[in-house]
């Protein structure tokens, strides 16, 4: 009789897209596990924490290292735990046993320029916003506080060739 090995038969994300914040990973082994545990799994830009669950499947908390980008890797190697009859996993190169995550904890930032220092009835300045990452069109005209002036005519996002996301306003100064 020939035994089939304990496999880590899928590791998953409770969500798609890029990971920004803490997020739950589930694991499902081939068959009930009798020590899995944060030691079994490998993790690179992140940390995984908060290991529950048993049997065949189980679930922990991954968070992503702050103030990074790129790619995060969460795995399990052969060898690091068991079925209850004591025969250890057998992972191979498959894809069930490493996920990896797109992550981006880096904090966006905006530049402004184009202030003038003094203004008089009639005159318009046009204020610039350079961005960091693009912000999409969750950066809108009521995001901005002004005083002593109004600003309108919003543009679009455009990109600059430095990789900065760049956005435009027209600020008219209150007339007193």
């Amino acid at each position: 009789m020939v035994m089939k090995p304990i496999t880590t038969e899928g590791i998953a994300s409770s969500s798609s897209g890029t990971v920004t914040t803490s997020e739950t990973i589930n694991f499902t082994l081939s068959e009930a596990s009798t020590d899995f545990s944060l030691a079994d799994i490998a993790v690179t830009g992140g940390t995984l924490t908060n290991l529950q669950g048993s049997g065949t499947n189980y679930s922990a908390t991954f968070t992503p290292t702050a103030g990074t980008s790129g790619t995060a890797t969460i795995g399990v190697l052969s060898g690091k735990f068991a079925d209850a009859a004591g025969n250890l996993n057998q992972d191979g190169t498959d894809n069930n046993n490493t996920l990896s995550l797109a992550i981006d904890t880096v904090l966006p930032t905006v530049a402004i320029s184009g202030l003038p220092t003094t203004m008089k009835a009639g005159d318009t300045a046009i204020i610039r916003f350079d961005f960091s990452e693009d912000p999409g069109t969750g950066f809108v005209a009521s995001d901005i506080v002004s005083s002593g002036g109004t600003l309108s005519a919003l543009s679009a996002t455009s990109k600059n060739s430095n990789g900065t996301f760049q956005r435009t306003a027209t600020l008219t100064p209150t007339v007193v």
